[in-house]
């Protein structure tokens, strides 16, 4: 874990489908008594399926400094592409149909917003 010794607050998380992508944007709010760095992490948990696959993956992140008391919105795009599997059993490629969950957080145990998409 990269330590900081201040504190973030993460809000505001809006997801938009796209025609070959899923955006993604929010904000982080600088809470703490420094100035400091954060890494935001995208985290997506696809649909449950019948074979085994990660609980969740990260799948973007952005490095930002944010001074005290101010605030930052991050936007970034999850290609569709990035949401597919390898199907061992049918030895082709899978995009899940379903609910994804996006997560939103300083790192996939310290998750602070989370949104369901149906795709």
């Amino acid at each position: 874990y990269g330590l900081s010794y201040t504190q973030f607050a993460y809000a505001d998380l809006q997801i938009k489908e796209r025609a070959n992508a899923i955006g993604v944007s929010f904000r982080v709010k600088k809470v703490g008594k420094l100035d400091g760095d954060e890494v935001a992490q995208v985290y997506v948990k696809l649909p449950d399926q019948a074979i085994p696959i990660p609980l969740k993956h990260l799948n973007c992140f952005k490095r930002i400094t944010v001074k005290k008391g101010e605030s930052e919105l991050i936007e970034l795009e999850i290609e569709k592409a990035q949401l597919r599997f390898w199907n061992e059993a049918k030895s082709i490629f899978i995009t899940p149909n379903g609910n994804y969950t996006i997560m939103v957080g300083a790192s996939s145990d310290d998750i602070r917003l989370t949104r369901d998409i149906g795709l």
